[in-house]
This record gives C-alpha cells, sequence and structure tokens, in this order.
C-alpha cells in the first residue's frame, strides 16, 4: 500500500484565526520533537544517571521579553517529559516484562509532515487507551540486550471504532536540538516507515503514558506571548498608578461583600480582596481541595458587580481571558449580518430596531472591541427581564434564538418565566440547591470535601502537617455510619493471593475484587440510596485489577452496575469525589514488594476522593514495610477501626458479627464531655468550641465529635 501523501489535510476550510494557527503549529512542533526521540537511548541516560544538564538555563525570576522566558523554560519542560516517558514504563512494569499487545496497519497516510496511522488492535487495549497517550512501535519485542531494529514513538489521536485506534507518527528524523528543525535521517525510523507503507503489516504495541498534562503545560507556556500582561507578568514589577491609586480600588457592593464573607474562609477572602487590591498582578494559588474554584467565582461576582471609579467614566472595561478560544464573535457577526440565512437578511428573530442598534456597534469587517450589554433593560437588577427580552426579540446570543425556536417546551418556559419573577425566582433557587448538592460549595483551608475528622485525621497529620481544616457541613453522619465497618474510615486487612496476567506488567488481586465486591453488596443491599444513582466509587492503582473488578461487578450485578458504580485507576479518579470510595491495594506477598503503590501522591489522591467514607481494602503484612502505609494502618488500629478478614468472606457480614460492629451513639451530653477533653488534650491554646451549640450540632445529627462511644477511641 503507496502511502497517501494528502498535503494538507483536506476540509473545505475558511481561514482559521491567527492565534489558533500558531496554537497548532506550537503543538506540532511539541509532537515533532518527542516523537522522534530514540526510547532506547532515554533509558539508557535515565539509568547512566546522566543528567542533560546541556542547554538548560539558569531559572531567573524576571524576565525581558517571552523569548527570554522561553529560553530557559521549555528546556526543562522537554527534560520533564523524558522523565514521565521513563518513569511511565517504571511504574507498574518496574518488576515484571512488559506489557505488549499486538498491532495490525490498517492504513497510513502522511499528512503536515506526519504519519498518520489506523491500527487495528483488541478492544481490551483499545479501552486501555485514551486520547494523548504516548506508544511505542516495534517491530519486535523489546529484549534484554538486545535492540530491535525498528521502533518509533506513537500518539493515540482517538480510538476509533470498534478494535482500531488512530496515532499520529513522527519518522522523517530525529530532531536532537530544540533549535534546530531539520530532523537527522536515523535508519529506525526508515524501518517503521516502510512498515507503515505495508498493508496489514504487524508490530507490537507498549503503552508508555499520558502526554495530555504535560502538552496542556507546553502550550500553556507558549500562550505567554499572546497575553495582554504578558511583559508585567514577565518582568515582575509594578505599573505606575499615575500617582492616583485610591481611584483603582474596587468599588464592591456591600450586599455582595457581606454573602462573600459569609460563603468563603478567611483564606479565600485573602485571595478575593488581593485580586481587588491595587496591584497590577496576583497570583492565586494553591493544592488540590482548596477552594480556588469557588475562590475565582467570588473575584469574577466582585469584579461584573463593581469597578474603579476612573473605568467607570470611560464606558467600562474590556476583560481578558486565557485559554481556548471560542469564536463568539463570529457566530454572532454572522447572525446579524444575515449570514447564517441563505436570502442574506439577519435572523428573523432579532427585532430590526435592535438589529440596526447592535450593527451601528459592531461593524461586519471585524476586528473591533466594542462591548455591548447583555442586558441593557435591566443591568443592576437580577431578575427575569432577560427572558422579556427574548420574547421581545432583543436575545442578543444565539441561545436566545434557540430557547424561542427549539421546541414547544422551551418556546413555553420562555414564556412562563417572562410572565412571572416569582415562577422564575423559585425555580432558580431549586436549581441552586441542586447544583450545590453536587459538591461542597464552601470549605476551610485545605481539604473541603471529607466528612469530619473521621477522612480527613489521617492525611492531614501525614502529607500535610496537620493543617486541613474540614469543610462547614460535611460532618454529617450518613445511615451506613451506623455500623463501623461502612466507615467513615476503614482498613481491611485481606491476606489474599496476589498475580499477574499472562504477557502483563499490571497485577490482580481476585481474593480482593470478591471482598470488595460483597462489601458493597451488603451496604447497597442495607442502604438502597447508594443503588439510586453513582455514589460508589471502587479505585485501584492497576488498569488490569480495575479491569477484573468491572467484570466481576457485570457478571454479578449485570450491565446496570456500570451506572451506580465508578471502577477507575487512582489516576483517572484524580480530581473527582464519591460519596463511598472504596480502594483496592492490590499487592499482597512474602517479599512485601508493593511497587508503585508505595507513591504517597497516588496514596493521598486515593484516600481523599470519599466525602462521608473511605474503604481501604489491601494486605496490612505486606504494606507495612512502607513508611506511610504502615502509618495509616496504625492510625486505623488506633481507632478502632482495622478489620482482619479471613475467608470465607460471607462470614465477616453475618448477623451476629455485624451486631458487634453496631455503632451505639452516647447521650448529646457525654459526647459533648468528650468532644472538649479530646480537644483539651489535642489543641492546647485554641479557644474551645461553644458547649450549647455542640449541643444543638448532635440534636441535628451531626457528628463533629472527635470522640464517640464505641467508636474505636478519639480520632486524634
Amino acid at each position: 500500500m503507496a502511502v497517501d501523501k494528502s498535503g494538507g489535510g483536506g476540509g473545505g476550510g475558511g481561514a482559521s484565526s491567527s492565534s489558533s494557527g500558531v496554537a497548532a503549529s506550537t503543538m506540532d512542533r511539541f509532537h515533532k520533537i518527542v516523537l522522534s526521540w530514540d526510547y532506547v537511548r532515554l533509558v539508557a541516560d535515565s539509568k547512566g544517571g546522566q543528567q542533560q544538564a546541556k542547554g538548560l538555563g539558569r531559572v531567573k525570576n524576571t524576565y525581558a521579553s517571552v523569548a527570554e522566558y522561553l529560553a530557559v523554560f521549555e528546556p526543562l519542560l522537554f527534560e520533564e517529559v523524558k522523565a514521565q516517558i521513563v518513569q511511565g514504563r517504571s511504574d507498574e512494569e518496574e518488576e515484571a516484562g512488559q506489557d505488549w499487545q499486538k498491532g495490525i496497519v490498517a492504513s497510513c497516510t502522511e499528512s503536515e509532515g506526519f504519519h498518520k496511522v489506523s491500527m487495528a488492535v483488541l478492544d481490551d487495549f483499545r479501552e486501555m487507551v485514551s486520547e494523548n497517550d504516548l506508544l511505542l512501535l516495534s517491530k519486535e519485542k523489546f529484549e534484554e540486550g538486545v535492540t530491535p531494529s525498528a521502533y518509533a514513538f506513537a500518539l493515540v489521536e482517538q480510538r476509533g471504532g470498534r478494535e482500531t485506534i488512530s496515532l499520529r507518527t513522527f519518522v522523517a528524523g530525529e530532531i536532537k536540538n530544540l533549535n534546530v528543525a531539520k530532523p537527522v535521517s536515523c535508519s529506525r525510523l526508515q524501518r517503521i516507515a516502510s512498515i507503515f507503507s505495508t498493508t496489514e503489516s504487524f508490530l507490537w504495541i507498549l503503552k508508555i503514558c499520558s502526554l495530555s498534562t504535560i502538552m496542556r503545560e507546553f502550550s500553556g507556556m507558549h500562550s505567554v506571548a499572546s497575553l495582554p500582561f504578558k511583559d508585567l507578568i514577565l518582568s515582575a514589577s509594578e505599573k505606575n498608578s499615575g500617582g492616583n491609586d485610591q481611584n483603582r480600588a474596587w468599588n464592591v457592593p456591600e450586599p455582595l461583600m457581606d454573602y462573600l464573607k459569609t460563603n468563603l474562609n478567611d483564606s479565600q477572602l485573602d485571595a478575593v480582596n488581593a485580586g481587588l487590591s491595587r496591584r497590577s498582578f496576583v497570583l492565586i494559588q494553591g493544592p488540590p481541595g482548596t477552594g480556588k474554584t469557588q475562590t475565582i467565582l467570588g473575584l469574577l461576582s466582585a469584579v461584573l458587580h463593581s469597578a474603579p471609579a476612573r473605568m467607570q467614566t470611560k464606558g467600562g472595561f474590556d476583560v481578558k481571558k486565557h485559554g481556548p478560544e471560542l469564536d463568539i464573535e463570529g457566530n454572532f457577526r454572522q447572525r446579524l449580518y444575515g449570514q447564517l440565512n441563505s436570502d442574506g437578511k439577519p435572523d428573523f428573530t432579532l427585532n430590526p430596531a435592535y438589529a440596526a442598534e447592535l450593527r451601528e456597534r459592531c461593524p461586519s469587517s471585524g476586528g473591533d472591541q466594542n462591548l455591548f450589554a447583555l442586558d441593557p433593560a435591566s443591568q443592576f437588577r437580577f431578575d427575569n427581564q432577560y427572558y422579556r427580552n427574548i420574547l421581545a426579540m432583543n436575545g442578543l446570543l444565539s441561545s436566545d434564538e434557540v430557547l424561542l425556536t427549539k421546541s414547544r417546551e422551551t418556546m413555553e418556559l420562555v414564556h412562563r418565566y417572562a410572565a412571572s419573577n416569582e415562577l422564575f425566582f423559585a425555580q432558580f433557587a431549586k436549581s441552586m440547591v441542586k447544583m450545590g448538592s453536587i459538591s461542597p460549595l464552601t470549605g476551610h483551608n485545605g481539604e473541603i470535601r471529607m466528612n469530619c475528622r473521621r477522612i480527613s485525621i489521617f492525611p492531614s497529620k501525614e502529607f500535610y502537617e496537620g493543617v486541613l481544616e474540614d469543610g462547614e457541613g460535611l460532618s454529617k453522619k450518613r445511615p451506613w455510619h451506623s455500623y463501623s465497618c461502612f466507615g467513615p474510615f476503614c482498613f481491611f486487612d485481606v491476606d489474599g493471593t496476589e498475580s499477574q496476567p499472562s504477557g502483563s506488567g499490571s497485577w490482580v488481586n481476585e481474593d480482593e475484587v470478591e471482598f470488595i465486591t460483597l462489601l458493597y453488596h451488603q451496604m447497597a443491599m442495607r442502604y438502597p440510596e447508594l443503588k439510586s444513582s453513582s455514589q460508589v466509587a471502587v479505585i485501584s492503582p492497576y488498569r488490569h485489577q480495575v479491569k477484573l473488578l468491572k467484570d466481576h461487578f457485570r457478571s454479578t450485578f449485570g450491565d446496570q452496575s456500570k451506572e451506580v458504580i465508578d471502577v477507575n485507576t487512582v489516576d483517572g479518579f484524580q480530581g473527582r469525589e464519591k460519596e463511598v470510595v472504596i480502594f483496592s491495594c492490590v499487592r499482597c506477598n512474602k517479599e512485601q514488594k508493593i511497587g508503585f503503590v508505595s507513591d504517597f501522591r497516588r496514596m493521598n489522591v486515593a484516600i481523599t476522593r470519599a466525602r462521608s467514607a473511605v474503604l481501604v481494602v489491601g494486605s496490612a503484612s505486606t504494606l507495612k514495610e512502607d513508611k506511610h502505609w504502615n502509618n495509616l494502618v496504625e492510625s486505623a488500629k488506633e481507632r478502632g477501626r482495622y478489620f482482619q478478614v479471613p475467608k470465607p468472606f460471607t462470614a465477616f457480614f453475618v448477623d451476629d458479627k455485624l451486631k458487634t460492629m453496631k455503632v451505639e451513639r452516647a447521650p448529646p451530653e457525654l459526647r459533648t464531655v468528650q468532644a472538649l477533653e479530646a480537644i483539651n488534650e489535642a489543641v492546647v491554646g485554641q479557644e474551645l468550641m461553644d458547649v450549647d451549640d455542640a449541643g444543638d450540632q448532635e440534636d441535628e445529627g451531626y457528628d463533629d465529635d472527635p470522640v464517640e462511644a464505641d467508636d474505636g477511641g478519639g480520632d486524634d
């Protein structure tokens, strides 16, 4: 099969924006550099301890230009890519053979210097790869001491149809210097190119790692050039205020500021106030779970409802955004000037007088920076005027047109809300309550998703030097907390058997799968609300364990199990949360080898994904050689939440056994005394909690007390 040289990728393209073209060109360069690298050389350099210091500049506090900034940080980022590639294979495969898969070249086209390869693979492997995964293609499997004759990196562009993946490769040669675009001819790449050109050629495939995050970092680094305040950021200097600092202050309406003070914690308020200060540049940052999103929302609310006095006299201000472009302007202009209709007339849902007014401010040629109010009739009130505007055909956006014309249901909705401000407010309130239940909206410094100190006490002490504070309202007991084995925190010591699937570098533990399936069944049987929606997640560090769990849940509970149980890898679950999280550690052996389960970052992610219960299943005897895991097991023992689970696992959940794990709540008065005593012991010099408030919380079913009768002792 001759390679199809399609040139520019075809299409009926209109001209894209210049910034989009620059971004595409930048990422093409990234892909060519990385895909040209020699995997064998990268691994050899890492094992030999060679430091690729050549070409690395010193990181400075200020930079004279974007070019100087990129000259320092781009080589550092590519060194990080190399480290990620090497580490990607040492994670799951550090103690085992590599997980090679078979693939067949179905087709190949050449476009813009890349070879776009469609490969037929097994569906199991197709499900394991994702967009922007880096793969290694080779004519032969890699063996110790033998260098393959033909191999190259490939990037997953999409998974395609059944048993197919689409790959991007670069085989023109190796790019050995970041400042030299011309590749150096290479025999291994020439051989792999000849394989691509032959129909149904056979290749071995090895998944290396995901490049999604590092690609976003590379794109973000280069996008600095397009920032309106790039000189200010790179120079790290304050702009001249012209001697009138007071006029630069933001005038935040008092009701809005009262709302922010009520709904944000002190550190979030400090960040908002810094953003509203007279400083020209403010950086807001923090670890996962610290409430950055709510801080940004609060800051945007303040910006949208207020402006410096000197800005108000100039007809408004221009808000710049940093991120992927959406052609809102082009879409609006097409609607305004009839470019969407065959008759060349403006959109019929626009009032002609309103359209004429808009055309005065928005020329058809584009390129202007004119601003126009979305709701000119009611800019400073929150009401149902938006829907009245739509009925009057004064809707500014295309989405307004859709509401009025898409269906009878949306049209009726517009009419109802336009007619009744009270109905709009009632429905809006319900929507806010519903959205608010998706995840906690407020919290204190640190992790805000977890249930009281029962979950957060260990990660706070182990990873954050005890500074994490729990979010407000997250301490409410769930029904399943009636049994100590159902949370909020437990460690189940399952001394099972680990194994490796044939030809795989991953690990599985069928005993843990059996127990986890039974554990979920017992919880869901007693508390049906856990089956009503996806409130339960089962996560594991190993891909094959995830696959085994999915298969076992499907065979036990049917195909609908995937709708109510989220089974994923630790990395795949990062940034998400569920009501209940069950973590399968997998590793169990006499040598006490736990591989990359010892990565404390993955451990931290795994045990901080739960809102109300984190249930860890693993082999204590295997895990205890690792410092962090030993501390977790000891913490569970000290708190009475360590359970040894011998076979048969069903015996653990018999009624007589469960009765011994029933949590009997002490009277409110006793729990208050216990709470105060525990706080006195743990936090010397801190202000004591108010006894009356503590009693009120107990009456409302809250569980903020560090100590409970028959609850395994204090959490401190």
